[in-house]
């Protein structure tokens, strides 16, 4: 009886242990926004046509196209935020390695956001 508890409780142990210590590294999206949680540690976040929230640790850079970065109270940046088509939101008490680049192109997002959507002719006025 011993040996079959000693035998369930490893087996536990090594299919949980991947759980406990699974880290997303790089984390890329199109058309969905991202969340970044307080316990989380990435390297890098690219998203396009959609939001990045991060609350959490990036390692490296931080890059929206054709969306917003929100970084919360608790937000660690190694390198660079960068938002391109929307407006980077930073809370006191985040911080950014290094620079923090920001450019407002009008309608961007809007014509991004359209083309994301199941209606293709938005690629069609993108082209």
């Amino acid at each position: 009886m011993k040996k079959y508890f000693q035998l369930i409780v490893g087996i536990l142990l090594l299919a949980l242990f991947p759980i406990c210590d699974a880290q997303a590294k790089d984390i890329v999206k199109f058309g969905s926004d991202v969340l970044v949680d307080k316990n989380m540690t990435v390297e890098e976040v690219v998203v396009f046509g959609a939001n990045i929230t991060v609350n959490g640790t990036v390692q490296k850079d931080v890059v929206a196209i054709g969306g917003d970065i929100f970084l919360g109270p608790s937000a660690k940046v190694g390198k660079e935020v960068v938002s391109i088509g929307g407006a980077i939101h930073k809370e006191p008490g985040a911080q950014v390695g290094d620079n923090e680049v920001e450019l407002n192109i009008p309608g961007l997002s809007s014509l991004i956001g359209f083309s994301t959507t199941t209606n293709w002719v938005g690629w069609a006025l993108a082209f």
